[in-house]
């Protein structure tokens, strides 16, 4: 694909994905080697969205992967499913499409964060508890080491984290990665959100972002960098000023 025409690129990762869901579709079931090469592959597919319009929807690479995951695993009982979530988790690098994936299927821990009416097809049942487990482990490591920032969607991370903790960890986490240079640009680069309107698109800070970050220092952050002596992060802190601001005067 990278050595295609630029502009034939986006079509042939979506055909990419397509060839693979076919391909997984057509075996008896995924194994681990499939799964992994899956999940490996996933941040690249991932960081170039490929968006595009379906209905009243927008689709890029994550929904395209998550259904893929989905297809490949609804097949299996729910042991195996379990067992597969496992040894994924374990290996994984990057865990995006993992928290993604296990956050969607199993909904939240918290009450105000997001819930499943009824078990996903693609559930690991009442191993899901098991697989939460690893997988926040997995995130806290990660958080731990300075490695969270490194991930395709870390937004997906942060997430997940705090819909499985009913206490402030990680609200503790981004107050003091504010005070970090990469966790700082990070929180600054990946808060503000596309809102499609047909009146114009346009990028807000949801006022949701609260629950996980203080949004009022992060701001005050973003101010500072303007007025320092480092011009480089001047279009990040600026993009997140302008969302940040619009989401305020625009909470919904």
């Amino acid at each position: 694909i990278s050595f295609s025409d630029i502009d034939e690129q986006s079509d042939l990762r979506k055909i990419f994905i397509e060839l693979l869901d076919a391909e997984v579709s057509s075996r008896k079931e995924m194994d681990e080697e499939w799964l992994a090469a899956l999940v490996s592959e996933s941040p690249s597919l991932i960081a170039y969205k490929d968006e595009e319009a379906k209905f009243l929807f927008h689709v890029d690479n994550i929904d395209r992967l998550r259904w893929l995951l989905q297809n490949a695993l609804k097949k299996l009982p729910q042991e195996r499913r379990a067992e597969l979530l496992q040894f994924a988790i374990k290996g994984a690098s990057d865990l995006s499409l993992l928290t993604d994936f296990v956050r969607g299927i199993g909904g939240d821990l918290r009450k105000e964060g997001s819930q499943r009416e009824k078990e996903s097809r693609a559930s690991p049942g009442h191993e899901i508890e098991n697989v939460r487990a690893s997988l926040t482990s997995r995130i806290r490591s990660l958080a731990k080491d300075g490695e969270l920032w490194s991930q395709a969607k870390p937004e997906f991370l942060l997430w997940y984290w705090w819909g499985v903790t009913t206490n402030d960890e990680v609200k503790d986490f981004t107050r003091q990665a504010m005070d970090t240079p990469d966790g700082l640009i990070a929180l600054l680069t990946i808060a503000p959100n596309l809102v499609r309107s047909t009146s114009g698109d346009y990028e807000r800070v949801s006022p949701t972002w609260e629950k996980i970050v203080d949004l009022n220092e992060l701001n005050k952050r973003a101010e500072s960098l303007l007025q320092s002596n480092n011009r480089s992060n001047d279009d990040i802190a600026r993009r997140f000023i302008t969302a940040y601001r619009k989401g305020q005067s625009d909470p919904f």
